[in-house]
């Protein structure tokens, strides 16, 4: 897949201007992690999977890699990283690249789904952080879908959003409770949580908020402008009525 055509799917998902989708990523400029994660949970994460030199890992809609880079320097993993954004794959190989990793990397830019659909290959683990809802149309067919690529054994990291407690619901964005959630991926394994809460939304929220700041004073009469705001001033919304948590399923032998 070509720069051009990422666009124009990024586009059509996001339901904007093709134009505007490069200050998507704009958006994310100070932040490595594109969830609300907090560092200790991504730090600690290889060691709850029992990450060892050699393993293969998948990360789909991997972002800059922030999550599963630190496992290439730390455990040795082979790693490929999917991702629809141009520039999180650039941003993805120069990192790579700087820490001198990038032997045990690649970063493929294509849609995750149709990445899936394609492959052969068989992954130790697939980490799939926030973006599970959003290339199938229930998750329940995502689950289905990640089967075939996830060795007997292997471990599946979903990244998700959850229902706070006493929150408000968005009809249009429903959230299953931590509960829910846990019992609705306990039918493909055994599941592990960990469980950030509302922890870690501040340190995702802020720095979109400062990246928005520039945007709007740099493109103050860019049409479009306004959708871009939305998404920011939507994320204390999110804070206020989510947590977030790691599901850890390992798939059953």
């Amino acid at each position: 897949m070509n720069e051009r055509e990422a666009y124009a799917r990024l586009a059509k998902i996001a339901g904007m201007d093709e134009g505007l989708v490069p200050l998507l990523a704009e958006l994310f400029i100070d932040q490595t992690v594109i969830n609300p994660c907090r560092d200790t949970t991504i730090r600690q994460l290889g060691k709850v999977l029992g990450l060892k030199p050699g393993l293969r890992v998948l990360d789909l809609g991997c972002g800059k890699a922030g999550v599963t880079l630190p496992m290439v320097h730390v455990y040795k993993v082979r790693l490929v990283g999917v991702d629809l954004m141009p520039e999180f794959i650039r941003e993805a190989w120069a990192r790579a690249e700087h820490t001198g990793l990038y032997e045990g990397c690649e970063f493929i830019l294509d849609d995750a789904r149709e990445f899936v659909a394609r492959t052969r290959s068989q992954w130790d683990v697939i980490i799939i952080n926030g973006a599970l809802p959003y290339l199938w149309p229930t998750m329940e067919e995502g689950m289905n879908a990640l089967q075939p690529i996830l060795k007997p054994g292997g471990k599946l990291v979903i990244g998700l959003p959850y229902a706070w407690p006493g929150g408000e619901q968005d009809p249009e964005e429903p959230q299953m409770s931590l509960d829910e959630t846990t019992a609705f991926f306990g039918k493909w394994g055994s599941v592990e949580i960990m469980d950030d809460g509302r922890d870690g939304w501040e340190a995702y929220i802020a720095p979109q908020k400062q990246s928005m700041a520039r945007l709007k004073d740099a493109y103050p009469d860019l049409p479009g402008m306004m959708a871009l705001q939305g998404l920011t001033d939507r994320l204390d919304w999110e804070k206020a009525n989510w947590g977030f948590a790691l599901w850890i399923v390992t798939k059953n032998q």
